[in-house]
This record gives structure tokens, sequence and C-alpha cells, in this order.
């Protein structure tokens, strides 16, 4: 008696570990379907971005967020939408997400301190850390940082971060424009001066 009730415990574990194994072979596939479609929606949000159709764009890229909420390159994606359309408090709060969602400061900061620039929040721009970013986007971040402080009357700080970025990338066009519409004022002023004596 008690061998066969040994018998029938071990015919329903492994029964039990049968509907256990087929119950994740199913969830698994429902995973699949769902990533899959998720991606064709990220794909086509992607190209249309590409080809210049942000509004298509915003709609691929909102039904695959409807189907994975946490999809960070959607959200990152949608974050330069935001800034295409020229909505920065929709790219902040999309790109703060993003972050909290763990993204790569790499794909955050330099949109996230457009965003900031394009609503006048110069020191939230300035907060903004370069120390963890790769090359290009530390470039990018410090001439943002150079605009900040020009915004917010630190001609000094502004140079020094012009120079900054010249020394990242010495014939990167942005840096030496840059620095040329930095000086202009300052060239400007000191021809009107002497004009006027």
């Amino acid at each position: 008696y008690e061998i066969r009730l040994s018998l029938v415990g071990s015919e329903m574990c492994i029964r039990d570990r049968r509907l256990f194994i087929k119950i994740n072979i199913i969830v698994c596939l429902i995973s699949l379907s769902v990533n899959a479609q998720n991606m064709e929606h990220y794909e086509k949000a992607l190209q249309s971005f590409y080809d210049d159709k942000p509004d298509e764009t915003f709609i691929h890229l909102k039904n695959s967020l409807k189907e994975s909420p946490d999809h960070l390159p959607s959200k990152l994606l949608l974050g330069k939408v935001y800034i295409q359309k020229n909505d920065p408090n929709a790219a902040i709060d999309v790109l703060n997400e993003a972050k909290n969602f763990g993204a790569d400061p790499n794909l955050t900061s330099v949109i996230l301190a457009q965003a900031y620039m394009r609503k006048g929040e110069y020191l939230k721009v300035l907060k903004l850390e370069v120390e963890k970013l790769n090359r290009t986007n530390r470039f990018d971040l410090i001439l943002l940082h150079a605009a900040a402080y020009q915004r917010t009357e630190q001609p000094q700080k502004a140079l020094e971060k012009f120079k900054e970025a010249i020394d990242i990338k010495p014939n990167d066009p942005k840096a030496i424009i840059g620095l040329a519409y930095y000086y202009m004022p300052v060239s400007y002023t000191h021809l009107r001066a002497h004009e006027t004596k």
C-alpha cells in the first residue's frame, strides 16, 4: 500500500511537472508573440522617424508602448519625437521615466538637455553630468552646458565649456561656430565702442 501511494505520488508529481512545463511553454509563446508585435511597431516607428514622419512615428510608438509599457527603445525614441514636435514637457517626462527604468545616460542626457533648453530651464541642463558619457555625447552635452551658461549670463564659464568641447573634437564645426557666436557680441560691442570715439 505504501509503495502504491509513492507511485501515485510520483505520477502526480510527473503530471504536475508536465503541466508546469506546458504552461511555461504557452506563456513563452504568448510572450514571444507580444514581443514580435512590439518589435514590429518599434521597427515601423524607427523607419518613419528616419523618413521624417513624426506623426506616424508617434502612432507606432504609442502602439509599441501600449503592448509593452517598459520598452526602453520606444521611450527613448518617443523623447526624440517630442523634441521634434516641440513638446519639451512630454519629452522630459518620458526621458525621466526611461532613466528610472535604467536607461543608459548616453541615450538620455543630451535629449533631456535639449528639452530643458527649450523650456528655459538652464540650471537643470547644467546639473546633467558628463562624466559617464561617451566622447560624442560628452561633446554635445558640454556644448549645451556652454549655451546654458551664456543664457544665464555667465560668459566666462561658457567660454571654458566651448574650449573644453574643442579639446574633445577640435575640428567639429558645432564647437567652432558656437565659439564664434560667443565672440560675436563681444566683437560687435567692441566695434560699436570704437565707432563712438
